[in-house]
């Protein structure tokens, strides 16, 4: 694949930059409505850059995108920053980016100020305005989704969808065109609503105007959405890059951070080498500084691609972490990453970095269209076994997600990084060096839980490749049935299906289970299904079994050790409860706990 020429950019993930604008009217378009070109607002000369505003005409509800261009296309700017200078106040969630797009709330006059920073260093301002009509929008156009072609980390496709307005409606058609940019093939999905396409290569900075319309009882509401793809440099595809599809970028959340000038190039760049990774001494672990960190301090070591993204992170930290469980676990880390092209969640010892998909910390619907909404790669995985499992938390709350995602991922890292070994690392070292040893010998923490309490059953173990990995399953794999996993499972010592996956995965999944039941009295709930999806056996809060007990002390002793509590807790959990199969049916099949997202019903 060639790498060289395309970039997306801002809004959204692997630099897509879509969000949705215009529209709307009550009647079927014209040859003049789809034909209207977006508006071009110029500054007087002789500026280097110039403003295209996606829509004409506006209405309440509607996305608009500004997104400023270099005049010669090919000239560099930089240093970019946008400010509403005019009319009822908006939100743009990328005020540092070439684009940025707001939702219009309200009829009236908008106007923005965008700074940036020439090739020759000079400054200058563009001043753009936007007027929005007493009409109400049914539709709106807008970021999508974006499917992944195989596993992490692999080239996603860019996608854009309709949104509807009234919760109840179903359009007779949907047709998707483009409008102008050049040419772009696109694929739109069943039902017309959405449509995928693959980011094209381009020499310059290019904006792609599409245009949607939704036909219903032969009226035809029209909404037009535009995103821009960026001209960027080549990635190199030497086997030595860690990262050989293109990253989004982004940015230290705190720009006064010590740290701001190499989080990027120590954790999530596209130069960033397996053979030349940062030091201690460039970037260290947080528990290398600091006993209890802050969260001032974590909050110094987060790289975002949106400011929102850190925002909420630290929400969430000052508000969900009253036992400090989390300040110390980040203490084997040494960045936090939230990107608009993070999914699923992941840690790798690379970098020391912890990488987090936003959408654990999204709260509004404005924020939920800046980044990309991938289908986790592992779901067609199994299709061929006559069973599913399948996972849930009992006394789930709001903040159930995150908390899972952190005490599983956290897990890693003081897997790989555990603080019995902090002092010995020296600053000159690397840290994958530091850590490759173990890792080859099977020396982590979750290398010797699985020599002095193994799982036992070698049928589970195999599929839990086929089912985490993609391995194509044995005949005699394809042959078991519901049966034959509860009998491998039930005389087993996992917490879940997903410890089978890896020794990292049994030590992070006996983590999260105990700590869950600990802080939130939240039950892991598993599940064993036939082909049709009945439920054919259930069990409540595994952790309590007697053989799953040691495990569990062996691994929280080990990733929390300030948790003193522990024996206590452990003699306090109850024996596992089996479900009634006829009443209780776990929803989610997949690692990760789907929040609640009543907001998206008050889009």
């Amino acid at each position: 694949m060639n790498n060289k020429k395309y970039k997306l950019s801002a809004l959204a993930s692997l630099s897509m930059v879509l969000a949705a604008c215009g529209g709307g009217g009550n009647k079927a378009p014209t040859t003049e409505q789809k034909d209207k070109p977006p508006v071009t607002v110029s500054a007087p000369a002789p500026t280097a850059a110039f403003v295209h505003v996606s829509e004409t005409e506006p209405m309440i509800g509607d996305f608009v995108e500004l997104i400023l261009l270099s005049s010669s296309r090919t000239e560099k700017i930089s240093d970019i920053q946008w400010t509403q200078i005019a009319g009822n106040p908006v939100t743009f969630l990328a005020d540092k980016s070439k684009l940025i797009s707001f939702r219009a709330k309200s009829a009236g006059n908008y106007a923005f100020e965008v700074s940036y920073r020439k090739a020759d260093g000079s400054t200058e301002k563009i001043t753009s305005e936007v007027t929005v009509s007493q009409q109400e929008a049914t539709i709106t156009a807008a970021l999508g989704y974006a499917m992944q072609e195989g596993q992490m980390p692999n080239r996603s496709r860019a996608s854009l969808a309709a949104y509807y307005y009234q919760e109840s409606f179903t359009p007779d058609k949907v047709e998707w065109s483009l409008v102008s940019g050049g040419n772009l093939e696109f694929e739109p999905s069943e039902d017309g609503r959405s449509i995928f396409f693959d980011p094209p290569e381009v020499e310059e900075d290019t904006v792609f105007d599409f245009q949607v319309n939704v036909t219903k009882n032969e009226t035809t509401f029209t909404d037009t959405v535009s995103i821009l793809v960026e001209d960027a440099p080549p990635i190199s595809e030497n086997n030595v890059i860690a990262y050989r599809h293109r990253l989004a970028k982004v940015h230290s959340y705190n720009p006064a951070s010590k740290y701001a000038d190499v989080l990027q190039k120590c954790t999530y760049s596209n130069t960033l080498r397996y053979d030349l990774t940062c030091t201690f001494a460039e970037l260290p672990l947080l528990g290398q500084e600091y006993e209890k960190p802050t969260v001032e301090q974590v909050m110094d070591r987060v790289l975002v691609s949106h400011d929102w993204m850190g925002e909420r992170f630290e929400e969430f930290l000052r508000q969900n972490d009253q036992h400090d469980d989390f300040k110390y676990l980040l203490r084997a880390v040494t960045a936090i990453v939230i990107s608009s092209d993070v999914n699923p969640s992941y840690y790798t010892a690379l970098s020391g970095a912890i990488h987090l998909s936003p959408d654990y910390f999204v709260t509004s619907f404005d924020e939920y269209l800046t980044y990309l909404k991938s289908p986790d790669f592992r779901a067609s995985f199994g299709s061929k076994l006559q069973y599913s499992t399948r996972w849930e938390l009992k006394n789930k709350t709001a903040e159930s997600d995150a908390q899972y995602l952190l005490y599983h991922e956290l897990a890693h890292a003081n897997d790989y990084f555990p603080k019995s070994k902090w002092p010995f690392y020296s600053d000159s070292q690397r840290l994958l060096d530091a850590v490759y040893p173990d890792i080859q010998r099977s020396n982590m923490q979750s290398g010797l839980l699985s020599r002095a309490m193994p799982l036992n059953s070698t049928e589970l173990l195999a599929l839990g490749k086929v089912l985490q990995t993609g391995a194509e399953p044995t005949e005699e794999q394809q042959a078991f049935l519901p049966e034959d996993i509860i009998h491998f499972f039930e005389n087993d010592s996992a917490s879940q299906f997903y410890n089978y996956a890896s020794i990292q995965e049994d030590y992070a999944s006996l983590f999260h289970a105990a700590m869950l039941k600990a802080r939130e009295d939240s039950d892991v709930v598993v599940s064993i299904h036939d082909k049709n999806g009945d439920m054919k056996w259930g069990q409540a809060g595994r952790i309590g079994k007697a053989d799953i007990k040691p495990r569990v002390s062996y691994v929280v002793s080990r990733v929390l050790p300030e948790f003193t509590e522990l024996d206590t807790f452990l003699e306090s959990l109850p024996e596992p409860t089996m479900l009634d199969v006829n009443q209780s049916t776990p929803a989610n099949s997949s690692p990760l706990v789907t929040s609640d997202r009543t907001w998206l019903n008050n889009k």
